[in-house]
């Protein structure tokens, strides 16, 4: 049996979270998390927009509505979010 795997989206990026901090739980809503590597990364998320990006480097990794949210989320929120983008938080 074969399957059809252009169905599923793998991530193009895995982040290994060693690490995460709800530093605003407002809006905007702000996690600061570090990789295993020691990398720090932010998630911001004002007005539905949310943002991951490395504090390290400057690169904004991805950005986007997130559906249904207007500033306010959980960390789980941010994970499933981050994959709907294939970027997978572990």
């Amino acid at each position: 049996m074969f399957k059809d795997l252009r169905k599923k989206k793998s991530p193009n990026l895995i982040i290994e979270v060693d690490n995460y901090e709800l530093t605003c739980s407002g809006c905007p809503t702000i996690y600061d998390f570090v990789d295993t590597e020691g990398t720090n990364y932010d998630f911001y998320l004002r007005h539905g927009w949310a943002t991951i990006e490395c504090n390290d480097t400057g690169e904004k990794l991805i950005s986007g509505y997130m559906d249904g949210f207007d500033g306010i989320c959980n960390w789980t929120d941010v994970k499933d979010w981050a994959t709907s983008l294939q970027l997978e938080l572990r």
